[in-house]
């Protein structure tokens, strides 16, 4: 840790010290200092400037992911509606129920609604008309129209949507048509 040395060389390296300018603090253990050390304020405004070019871009896309997750509830509470008509309509030599068969499908009343619809009805000929809301602005008050065509094997249906993307992203969710 520190040189042993005896009296005499601790004298003599002493005199070698202050004769040539030198300090003596060979011969006593330094002092612990611990200092508080911090960030300067440019790496703090570093970080700052890019924490908000970061945020600068993320909140669009969190903003459109929130409103395709909402799009895509609407579809999936959809589907079962889409497959009991299908079903109605294999079981019944290809004809779908009246409008407002909610009976007729297996339903007591027409389905509870999601917080991002606002109404849903069945027309004749199995169309299903949807009208948006909490969904978000350019959206609400707009509906789909899911139009059934019966095939050899199987039901398509045909997307008809009364909104236009206000940013134009495309989001497509409901199929091609919209």
């Amino acid at each position: 840790m520190y040189p042993t040395m005896n009296s005499r060389e601790v004298a003599k390296r002493a005199v070698q010290l202050i004769s040539t300018g030198g300090s003596a603090t060979w011969c006593r253990p330094r002092a612990n200092r611990s200092y508080i050390q911090g960030f300067t304020l440019v790496e703090l405004m570093i970080v700052v400037a890019i924490i908000g070019i970061l945020s600068s871009t993320a909140i669009p896309y969190y903003q459109d992911y929130a409103i395709r997750a909402k799009l895509a509830k609407v579809v999936s509470y959809t589907d079962p509606i889409k497959l009991a008509l299908a079903e109605y309509a294999q079981e019944n030599g290809g004809s779908f129920p009246p409008a407002g068969g909610w009976t007729s499908v297996g339903l007591s009343a027409a389905p509870s609604l999601t917080t991002e619809l606002q109404s849903i009805a069945l027309n004749a000929s199995g169309v299903i008309v949807e009208t948006f809301a909490n969904v978000s602005t350019g959206y609400n008050s707009s509906t789909v129209t899911l139009t059934p065509t019966l095939g050899a094997t199987s039901v398509n249906w045909a997307a008809q949507c009364s909104y236009v993307d206000p940013k134009g992203n495309g989001y497509k969710v409901f199929g091609s048509g919209c």
